[in-house]
């Protein structure tokens, strides 16, 4: 798992520095519910990118990426909570940067 394939990201995402990786991953954790697709997986989730206008955050999973709309409840949530988008490639998951950049700065 690396994200230096990532040279930088454009607005709405910002790298994540590794101080504050740290609580996105621990509260990532915190929200898991043994039926979220991501409960086994989040162990090994890494935070890469936030984003500045919602509760949005990448990681970099041991077997593809995800966006995580963290609710900050410090819990287990239920249901389709967190929503989470899932994506298998590196590839795949800068398409969607990219859109939401466009989205972004249409919006601006």
């Amino acid at each position: 798992m690396t994200t230096a394939w990532i040279d930088r990201f454009d607005p709405p995402w910002l790298r994540v520095r590794a101080e504050r990786a740290r609580a996105f991953e621990q509260e990532l954790r915190a929200e898991m519910h043994p039926d979220h697709p991501l409960f086994e997986r989040c162990v090994t989730a890494r935070a890469v990118a936030v984003r500045i206008d919602c509760d949005d955050v990448a990681f970099a999973l041991a077997d593809g990426f995800a966006i995580v709309h963290l609710t900050w409840k410090g819990r287990p949530e239920h249901g389709a909570w967190p929503g989470t988008s899932l994506f298998d490639t590196r590839e795949a998951l800068a398409v969607q940067l990219a859109r939401d950049h466009e989205a972004w700065a249409d919006e601006a």
